[in-house]
């Protein structure tokens, strides 16, 4: 969105898997901001409900990322959610988000048993514990229910491009307890970077410190296998409300919204529903939102369970 000649907002987008875009809203200017956030959502639910722009790309879902405490995206992506009322159709995930401190990292032993990569243990593990977490639209749309899902055929994509795209999956565990890494890896530099050099972590575990322990071992090997190499510092996700880490500067909450594409009409329908009613919507929006601030997000990051 463009005002007498300067970028005021606007909607980055990505084929990042191989049958989902990854979009993640950005809105620069507080000036004109809600004709700047309509305008670039608008143009968004369009360019998606047009069959011509990705006909050939076997899109099957879209994921998007926002603050929720951004007023403009979270009225549209929350309240087309809301209105739908179907998780098979619009899910919503809020994570809690940071950037990885590797000094903080403890010195782990990560050719040990306690940790493999790659193997069908590691990737079987996470989508159980997905399925069960009800985070079944999270595995479709990531491409994690997949025979192979580290084999991702939009790296060819990539590559035609002379850029990277690689995925990892990492499990450690020790006595019964496990943590997941999903590991997201892609050239530097790409207008999404929050989110495409990034470590999902997913627990299944009981004791505090154990757990801590397994998720310093799933982010030493990830950064030092996957990033450090690459000159790159990850950005990690985890379920906001699980436990958090210390080895993570945690900064913010972002809320994943996955949209299957045959619900793709319906969503456009109840967007322009939503559109034609923002004013009331970001009245009560103001006057009643909840949301954590990043101040208070930060806060709070070790005390979240």
């Amino acid at each position: 969105f463009k005002q007498d000649g300067d970028i005021k907002g606007h909607i980055a987008g990505i084929r990042f898997f191989d049958h989902a875009w990854l979009i993640q809203h950005l809105n620069a200017a507080k000036a004109d901001a809600g004709s700047a956030a309509q305008s670039v959502l608008s143009s968004m639910v369009e360019f998606l409900y047009d069959s011509k722009a990705h006909a050939n790309n076997n899109i099957f879902y879209i994921v998007c990322f926002y603050r929720p405490n951004n007023i403009y995206p979270a009225i549209l992506f929350g309240e087309s959610a809301k209105r739908l009322n179907d998780r098979d159709k619009i899910s919503t995930i809020d994570f809690s988000f940071g950037t990885l401190q590797p000094q903080s990292l403890v010195d782990s032993n990560l050719e040990s048993n306690s940790i493999q990569q790659d193997t069908k243990e590691s990737i079987v593990g996470l989508s159980d514990l997905l399925v069960r977490r009800n985070l079944k639209s999270f595995l479709r749309a990531f491409n994690l229910s997949s025979t192979n899902p580290t084999e991702l055929k939009i790296q060819s994509e990539f590559k035609s491009l002379g850029l990277e795209r690689n995925r990892h999956i990492i499990m450690a565990e020790s006595e019964g307890s496990k943590v997941f890494g999903v590991v997201e890896q892609s050239s530097a530099g790409l207008n999404l970077s929050e989110i495409t050099n990034s470590i999902y972590l997913f627990s299944d575990c009981l004791e505090e410190a154990v757990e801590r322990s397994l998720m310093d071992q799933v982010l030493a090997k990830a950064y030092r296998e996957h990033f450090e190499p690459r000159d790159i510092v990850p950005t990690v996700l985890i379920e906001f409300g699980q436990l958090t880490c210390f080895s993570v500067a945690w900064s913010k909450i972002y809320t994943c919204w996955i949209l299957a594409q045959e619900a793709m009409h319906e969503f456009k329908t109840t967007s322009e529903d939503i559109f034609g009613d923002f004013r009331r919507l970001i009245s009560e929006f103001r006057s009643g939102a909840s949301y954590k601030s990043n101040e208070e997000l930060s806060e709070s990051r070790n005390q979240i369970k």
